[in-house]
C-alpha cells in the first residue's frame, strides 16, 4: 500500500492531471504525468493515482488490478522525482495479467517517461 503522502485522492487532482498531463501508454495501461510548476509544490513527494474503469470488470476485479499496480509501485515510489503527479489508467487487457506482467508494464511506462530505471 502506498503511503498517504504518495497518493492522489481528490477528484479535482485527478482531473487536473488528466487535463494538463503528458500521456505515455503501452498495451496494458496509460500513464498521465504532470510535473508541477508551482514552487511551493515542487518539494512534495511524487503523488500517484490509480484509475480502473468498470469496463475492466466488476468491483473484485477492479480492486485486484488496483492492488497489483500499487504493489508494483511500492518499492519505487520513493525514488520518483519530487513535484510530479502520476495517474495510471488500467486497460481491459490488464484484467487477465498476472503480477509479473503488471509490474513489468508499470516499470516500462516509468522508464518510457524517464522517471525510473536507466536514463532517469
Amino acid at each position: 500500500m502506498l503511503e498517504k503522502a504518495h497518493r492522489l485522492r481528490k477528484n479535482a487532482e485527478f482531473k487536473f492531471v488528466y487535463r494538463y498531463g503528458k500521456t505515455y501508454s503501452n498495451e496494458w495501461m496509460i500513464l498521465r504525468l504532470l510535473r508541477l510548476k508551482d514552487p511551493r509544490k515542487r518539494d512534495q513527494p511524487a503523488r500517484i493515482g490509480i484509475s480502473v474503469s468498470k469496463k475492466v470488470g466488476g468491483a473484485v476485479v477492479r480492486n485486484k488490478v488496483k492492488r497489483r499496480i500499487a504493489a508494483s509501485l511500492y518499492h519505487c515510489a520513493d525514488q520518483l522525482p519530487e513535484g510530479t503527479d502520476l495517474v495510471f489508467i488500467a486497460r481491459q487487457a490488464l484484467r487477465d495479467a498476472d503480477f509479473g506482467q503488471t509490474q513489468g508494464a508499470v516499470l516500462r511506462l516509468l522508464a518510457k517517461a524517464k522517471l525510473y530505471g536507466p536514463g532517469s
